[in-house]
This record gives C-alpha cells, sequence and structure tokens, in this order.
C-alpha cells in the first residue's frame, strides 16, 4: 500500500517535491493531505497497519498511527529508488515457486510428491495464521497503550506528571498511589528521571550470544568478544548474491540514512522494519536464525540474507561496499569501490 501511495506522489512531481524537500514530518502529512486520492490512501493503510511499528509488542512504544516520521522516511526512500514494484517482485517469485514446484513433480515419486505439497500447504497456511493472529495481538497492545496513557494525560492534568508517557515507568502500585492524593510521593518526578538514566543504560547493555542462567547476568558485566576479519560469516538465509553500499542501522528512527540500493546491516528486525525491504539490495543482521523475521521476508522480497553474523554492525562501516553471498553465507569487501 506505502508502494501504491509513493506511486500516486510520483505522478504529481510538484507535489513530490514538496514532500521530498521538507524535513518535518507535520508539514509531510500536510502536503499528504493536499491530495485527495493520496491522503484516503495513506488513512486507508494508517487504519489497517497503523497500531504497528517496531518493538511492538513493548506497549511504551508509539505507534505509526500516534507516530508516522518512520512512514514518511519510507515514502521518502521509495520516492528516491527505482527498485522494481514490489508487487512485481512477488509475481515472479510465484512463478519461481511454481517451476520448482513442476521440477519437483518431475524428479521425485508421486507419493513423495504429494506429502511435500501437503505439508507446504499447511505451513503456508499455518504462517499466515501466525501473522494475522499476532496482529490482532498488537492491535490489543496498541489499545492497552491508548488506556494506559489516558490515564497519564489525567495525571498529568493535575500535575503529578510533566509528560504523560512519563506513566510507563511505574509499576501498577505506584500508580494507584499517584490516583491517591494521600500517598503521592513527592520523590515521584526524581524517580522518572533516575529510571530513564536507568532504561538507557539497560538499553547499551552487550550480552552474550547465549544465556543459560539468567540469575548471573550482571548488569555491568563486560561481554568478551573478538571482532572478526572479512571474510565475515553467517548463516545464508535467503539466496542469491548482491553488491553494494552498506549502510549500519542501529535504531529505525535513523532509516532516513538508508538510500535505496544500499545493503542494511543491522542487529535484527522486526515487522516493524518490512515496508523497509522493498528497495534493499540485501540484508545483513547479528543475530536470528533460519525462521527470523528478517530471513522470512528476505525470501518474500528475493534478496539475498545473511543472519548470526556475530558483531556485523562494528566489523562493517557505513559506506563500505560489500560482496554479499546468500548461497554461501559469505561477506566480502572491495577495498577498491569502497575508497570511491
Amino acid at each position: 500500500m506505502l508502494w501504491d501511495i509513493s506511486a500516486l506522489l510520483k505522478n504529481d512531481k510538484s507535489l513530490m517535491e514538496q514532500f521530498l524537500n521538507t524535513n518535518n514530518v507535520n508539514n509531510a502529512l500536510d502536503i499528504l493531505k493536499s491530495n485527495s486520492d493520496i491522503n484516503n490512501k495513506f488513512n486507508l493503510f494508517l487504519k489497517e497497519y497503523g497500531h504497528r511499528c517496531a518493538e511492538e509488542l513493548n506497549f511504551s512504544v508509539p505507534r505509526w498511527r500516534e507516530d508516522p516520521a518512520f512512514i514518511i522516511d519510507v515514502l521518502k526512500n521509495y520516492l528516491n529508488s527505482n527498485s522494481k514494484n514490489p508487487h512485481e517482485k512477488i509475481e515472479e517469485l510465484k512463478m519461481q515457486q511454481l517451476k520448482l514446484l513442476e521440477d519437483l513433480n518431475q524428479k521425485w515419486p508421486k507419493w513423495k510428491f504429494y506429502i511435500f505439497k501437503k505439508a507446504l500447504k499447511r505451513a503456508q497456511i499455518a504462517l499466515k495464521a501466525r501473522e494475522d493472529f499476532k496482529s490482532e495481538a498488537v492491535k490489543h497492545i496498541a489499545l492497552l497503550r491508548m488506556s494506559v496513557l489516558r490515564i497519564g494525560e489525567n495525571l498529568t492534568q493535575r500535575g503529578l506528571l510533566k509528560d504523560s508517557s512519563d506513566i510507563f515507568f511505574f509499576n501498577l502500585a505506584e500508580i494507584n498511589n499517584l490516583e491517591s492524593d494521600e500517598n503521592y510521593d513527592k520523590d515521584f518526578f526524581k524517580k522518572i528521571e533516575e529510571r530513564k538514566i536507568q532504561l538507557k543504560k539497560y538499553e547499551d547493555m552487550e550480552l552474550p550470544g547465549i544465556i543459560d542462567d539468567p540469575d548471573h547476568i550482571s548488569i555491568e558485566q563486560k561481554v568478551d568478544k573478538k571482532l572478526d576479519t572479512f571474510p565475515l560469516k553467517g548463516i545464508a538465509a535467503s539466496y542469491g548474491k548482491a553488491e553494494g553500499i552498506a549502510r549500519v542501522i542501529l535504531d529505525i528512527k535513523d532509516i532516513g540514512r538508508l538510500q535505496p540500493g544500499e545493503i542494511l546491516v543491522t542487529d535484527h528486525t522486526d515487522p516493524g522494519w518490512t515496508p523497509i525491504f522493498a528497495t534493499v539490495k540485501g540484508v545483513i543482521t547479528n543475530r536470528g536464525g533460519l525462521l527470523s523475521h528478517a530471513c522470512i521476508v528476505a525470501r518474500e522480497y528475493g534478496l539475498p540474507a545473511i543472519v548470526n553474523v556475530p558483531n556485523a554492525t562494528e566489523i562493517i562501516k557505513d559506506g563500505q561496499y560489500l560482496i554479499l553471498d546468500g548461497n554461501e553465507g559469505t561477506i566480502n569487501i572491495s577495498l577498491e569501490a569502497s575508497k570511491k
């Protein structure tokens, strides 16, 4: 749907230029509203998918409906892209799948192909059901978020909080105390700031790849790690080869730095990252297995992907020219191309 919105914007050169040249989200939204077809399509997108975001299982994270900055960045990325329409890509992949099935039908005994085709169909149905269920669950998380924010707004109006989103830094007992003036703890403002610092500390923690005993994990511990050198090796998660400039993105808020045709290098992805897969050449992640989000979506888009590359986001630097082999799970660097 976002690709269709970008296509409508491309049909109006003046509007597209205005949209690309503004760095203000509200201005960008006003530009979209100025065209009724685009506005209707954008509102339909938010109605269907506005409950989603990166880290969508964390109800303290704003949804796309509340903060569409990421969606604006994705639209700009699409407008600057010469990538093939993702709808066409999907149709091509469907044709490839049919051809592979026909090849297997010719090679395998009938009984074997029959069992495989039945299992494949069930897997396809189950995967769709899983995603549909998760989407419904995330809708309820979004509703829960709005309910909690409403309490935060009420407490802010009473002068008990500085910002409604500060409500997420309290537990239920503390919220009940906030609601009761006689139990109001005057140190709550101080607690908020302390917990924000604590949260940042947790976010910056480096954890080992495998945690076998959570009781022995210390927030002060340092993870011993050895930074490998090229060629890097990971799990070949989605077949294909690609060459291009690496763009290391550690926070989805920085997705505006990613240009069409670049190779995305990140720690991991979740459904909130999906729209950006339409214009990248390949994907590399620090973590993940064959059924992780980055792998599944890369296969859907026909992109080469390599996951479980330890410390990839530290070894690979922005602007390096990478040679990615999704068949073998190897990543090389072209020194000459990287210098240009």
